[in-house]
């Protein structure tokens, strides 16, 4: 469980996420309660993206994220 702040930079059909958070709730071990995600994401069409990008906690990659998604809105 976690609470993060995030920015969307769009260029057109590209886009750049970049989000920092703060875990409130967190049984796993990590490296702190302070983590990074960054992520490229490119518009199929105007509802479906893919998406890849990473976590971090203080500049340690540690999870590499690919994904598919689609918009409702």
């Amino acid at each position: 469980l976690g609470i993060h702040l995030s920015h969307e930079l769009v260029f057109g059909r590209y886009s750049a996420l970049v989000q920092m958070g703060v875990y409130l709730l967190n049984n796993v071990k990590s490296d702190g309660p302070i983590y990074h995600r960054l992520t490229n994401r490119f518009y199929l069409s105007k509802k479906l993206f893919i998406d890849a990008g990473f976590k971090t906690h203080w500049a340690v990659a540690e999870n590499l994220e690919l994904g598919i998604g689609y918009r409702f809105k």
